[in-house]
């Protein structure tokens, strides 16, 4: 059974790139993110945002987080906060948002899709 589409959770996909000396694994990654979603706004707040990490390109250290409409800016002020991973020094930039993966890497990841 799927649901109408005026009836479904409408989605954002925020672009992001983790800048350090080091590179991590995903795992690392999400761990942080959403480290810094429950202390910036608590668990309560991490179910509204009902974050998702979709991928991360370990190489280029860029990746997409699904995230509510609503809560967009949230998930970016999260992503703003955060300053280690694990032991190491690093920050995550948000280097855009859009409301379809498609269109997030034909603009940013200049990925044309057929």
């Amino acid at each position: 059974m799927t649901l109408l589409p005026t009836l479904r959770e409408k989605r954002r996909y925020v672009y992001f790139e983790v800048v350090s000396e080091v590179k991590f694994k995903k795992a690392e990654i999400e761990g942080a993110i959403f480290d810094s979603i429950v202390n910036l706004f608590g668990e309560h707040g991490f179910s509204l945002m009902n974050p998702k990490l979709m991928d991360f390109d370990e190489n280029e250290q860029i990746g997409v987080i699904k995230c509510a409409r609503a809560e967009a800016q949230r998930v970016k002020a999260s992503l703003a906060l955060v300053n280690k991973i694990g032991e190491m020094q690093a920050a995550i930039h948000v280097k855009g948002i859009s409301g379809t993966l498609k269109k997030l890497r034909n603009k940013y990841l200049n990925v044309k899709d057929k």
